[in-house]
């Protein structure tokens, strides 16, 4: 499903910084441009956006010592090997 969205901002960076925020969350159609606002204050975007599809990855599990953590100053080693 495919949402059409228009955004209007004040500040043409900040409307930059939404813009790069949504597209990691959501896949954007967009061709990059902004509009004046008809008032002249601002800027707007069109563009469509829908749900990126969703990866699952399956792993194995090794149980063993949990590895320090990495602020501790300590070598991430995984026991003696």
């Amino acid at each position: 499903m495919t949402v059409e969205m228009r955004l209007i901002g004040d500040d043409p960076d900040e409307l930059a910084q939404v813009l790069a925020v949504l597209n990691d969350v959501l896949e954007l159609g967009w061709n990059g441009r902004t509009y004046p606002t008809r008032d002249g204050f601002g800027e707007r975007a069109y563009l469509k956006a829908r749900l990126r599809p969703v990866v699952q990855a399956h792993g194995e599990v090794v149980k063993g010592p949990a590895l320090p953590a990495a602020a501790s100053g300590l070598p991430a080693t995984r026991g003696d090997r």
